[in-house]
């Protein structure tokens, strides 16, 4: 994958990576206005070539973006630049969940509100007809 470290896209600048996983790069990025950081999830250019899964993925991430739910980070946009997808989220400084695992185990208190959290999330979800990936 392209690395886009401080490229542009759309306006968004990015400025580093943030987050690897199987399929995405995660780059922390100032929006078009330089207001805010945010995170941008880059996807690999074959599924920009994807008709099917390009428009699975606007529709997935169309859905997200009505979610509204604390531990569901709000969707700011989603488009394609030079054959690659990309969804536009708030950065938050404490990291992703992944993170916190790494980091080290959770004690038993920090466990069970994070299992909360994300039961509560995956509810939210569910009840607008959503599934969604802890992956």
């Amino acid at each position: 994958m392209t690395d886009f470290i401080g490229k542009k896209l759309n306006g968004y600048r990015m400025l580093e990576t943030v987050g690897v996983d199987g399929i995405s790069s995660f780059y922390r990025a100032t929006s078009p206005d330089k207001k805010e950081l945010v995170v941008v999830r880059v996807f690999p250019s074959e599924l920009g070539r994807n008709r099917q899964i390009l428009e699975r993925m606007r529709a997935s991430f169309h859905a997200l973006s009505r979610l509204n739910h604390p531990s569901i980070p709000p969707v700011q946009g989603f488009s394609v630049i030079d054959g690659y997808p990309y969804v536009v989220m708030p950065f938050t400084a404490a990291g992703s969940l992944r993170d916190r695992i790494e980091f080290g185990a959770l004690a038993a208190t920090n466990a069970e509100v994070v299992l909360r959290q994300t039961a509560s999330a995956m509810n939210e979800a569910h009840s607008k007809g959503l599934v969604l990936s802890l992956i």
